[in-house]
């Protein structure tokens, strides 16, 4: 979007040029594709496979027998996803309305945020790979916390935008590297896959997805109220998180 932003003009990328850089996404659809068909499943669910009969109906054991890990799962996949898109959303195209920031500038600090982003899934796997999953997710949601009440920081001027950026980039990465396993950890071998899916895939749909739509609904209410609403959203996320520990067995 910043290259066709600079090659193409403002004006011309939001009447038809955002569409080029949809249509170039579908490179990571194939990319994706390709990895999902050429790794196998893991050896402990192969194993579990032979020496289980399979669950009739994993949908249903995940949501009635296993709902607390699903639940942690939600609010953890919610959290995280919400911060995900106050900084290369929320926080950016405010700042666009109010004229903080030109369109360049706009993508400009959406690619900071993403720098950032993958400089905090790289850290945080060593962390996590010496230390556990535990670490690095409360580390992060305590930087969520923070980000979250220094919006009206980051919509003061394109230094503090920029400064937020970069914060909530890394503080996203730091958690979205172990988020994966932690979720894998929620839930038996057998039911591992609905259970994961489904704690991403509810949490980033019913939390993150409508985070912006809310924050911009209440910022109008003052800009620290929408900077609360994230904050409770990370802070029920990091509880969950440190209280609950998986209650089954492999």
């Amino acid at each position: 979007m910043l290259f066709l932003t600079l090659v193409l003009g403002d004006a011309a990328v939001s009447a038809w040029g955002w569409r080029v850089a949809f249509l170039l996404s579908l490179v990571l659809v194939f990319i994706g594709l390709l990895f999902r068909l050429r790794l196998g499943e893991p050896i402990e669910y192969i194993e579990a496979r032979r020496a289980t009969t399979r669950i009739g109906n994993p949908i249903r054991e995940v949501f009635v027998k296993y709902w607390a890990g699903l639940l942690v799962g939600i609010l953890l996949a919610g959290a995280a996803g919400a911060t995900f898109y106050y900084g290369n959303t929320f926080l950016p195209n405010v700042a666009s309305a109010l004229k903080l920031v030109t369109a360049t500038e706009k993508f400009s600090i959406i690619v900071l945020f993403a720098v950032f982003d993958l400089l905090g899934i790289i850290a945080s796997g060593f962390v996590a790979e010496r230390y556990g999953n535990i670490i690095p997710i409360v580390a992060g949601f305590i930087l969520f916390i923070i980000a979250a009440l220094l919006v009206d920081f980051g919509l003061s001027s394109l230094t503090g935008l920029a400064a937020l950026a970069v914060l909530t980039g890394l503080a996203h990465g730091i958690v979205y590297t172990p988020e994966a396993a932690y979720l894998a950890e929620l839930f038996p071998t057998l039911v591992r896959n609905t259970g994961v899916s489904a704690s991403y895939q509810i949490g980033n749909a019913l939390i993150a997805g409508t985070a912006p739509y809310v924050m911009t609904a209440i910022l109008g209410f003052g800009r620290i109220w929408a900077g609360a609403y994230l904050a409770v959203l990370a802070l029920l996320g990091l509880v969950g998180v440190i209280i609950y520990r998986p209650r089954w067995g492999q």
